[in-house]
């Protein structure tokens, strides 16, 4: 992820790798706090059981529900809530993937639509999102919508167990569905890359060597913004992002740890403390998603 970060086109691939990698622990956190009732098959666990079900290619996430025991996915609602920007950034990776499938089927750009792995493992988190809907309604992602009654994560739902079964070749229909898709509801801008400062640019391979640097500042020759490839349409910011909880923190957020690697930003401490988030915390307790380490960043004002 890193390596890839270094070179002028492995910016997508770069975002590929920080997109599976979240969801490999958002699906990894989420699994974890199933347990299975004393009347349900102990055999397998309900992620298990899921994704078996999953198997038949079901497209309306409500008959999967029917399928489904529901007391193994009952999670206290406390702890739902504190969840509730991992389960939305689930939804937003999931609304990017569509949105974005007619530009790569033209251009390919993104190799995510064609990972069935995190396909079914996002098909897997949108049920367990529906279902945990139903314990705190609360918790469910956030849409902006064109229609009130559009009912988001089962078309969600209904097109990505599409693009499973038509990964390599999708086909017309599913196609001016993703088309129809930023009419129906607005898409957020996903932030997967970070800045890239002085010699980790992908700048500096274009430098006539020697080059004066001085610590602490970027020289204007090095400067490099990764592509963020936006959507026509999407919802943008130009806020702060924690890369770990995936909440805004601002604009010019006061004190915050800091990735020596990548410039990723996550707060220092956090208010809600459930067992939950206490373990996606300690996580990344030592080390950033990227692997670099952490140091307190604070922000100096300047007053006029």
């Amino acid at each position: 992820m890193a390596l890839a970060r270094l070179t002028m086109n492995g910016q997508s691939k770069s975002a590929d790798l920080t997109a599976l990698l979240m969801l490999h622990s958002v699906s990894t956190a989420f699994t974890s706090l199933l347990r299975p009732s004393e009347f349900s098959n102990h055999d397998k666990g309900p992620a298990e059981s899921l994704a078996t079900l999953l198997n038949e290619n079901l497209l309306d996430i409500d008959k999967v529900l029917l399928q489904l025991g529901g007391k193994d996915f009952t999670v206290e609602p406390s702890t739902l809530q504190s969840l509730q920007q991992l389960i939305q950034w689930t939804a937003d990776l999931a609304l990017n993937i569509l949105a974005r499938l007619p530009e790569q089927c033209k251009s390919p750009v993104s190799e995510l639509y064609r990972d069935m792995k995190a396909l079914n493992t996002l098909r897997q988190l949108l049920v367990i999102v529906r279902v945990w809907g139903l314990i705190k309604l609360t918790c469910l992602p956030t849409f902006v919508r064109s229609a009130e009654n559009l009912d988001v994560l089962a078309l969600l739902f209904k097109l990505i167990s599409k693009l499973v079964v038509q990964s390599h070749e999708p086909d017309d229909t599913l196609i001016d569905e993703c088309c129809l898709l930023p009419s129906q509801v607005m898409i957020p801008q996903m932030k997967p890359t970070t800045s890239i400062v002085c010699i980790a640019s992908p700048s500096l391979s274009y430098q006539s060597f020697p080059i004066q640097l001085e610590f602490g500042v970027e020289p204007d020759s090095l400067v490099f913004e990764p592509d963020q490839n936006i959507i026509e349409g999407c919802l943008a910011t130009d806020q702060s992002l924690d890369t770990l909880r995936h909440i805004f923190l601002g604009k010019e957020p006061l004190l915050v740890k800091q990735c020596c690697r990548c410039g990723g930003k996550a707060q220092v401490q956090v208010s809600t403390r459930t067992t939950a988030i206490r373990a996606w915390d300690q996580r990344w307790l030592r080390s950033c998603r990227c692997g670099g380490t952490w140091r307190k960043h604070k922000c100096t004002w300047t007053y006029y």
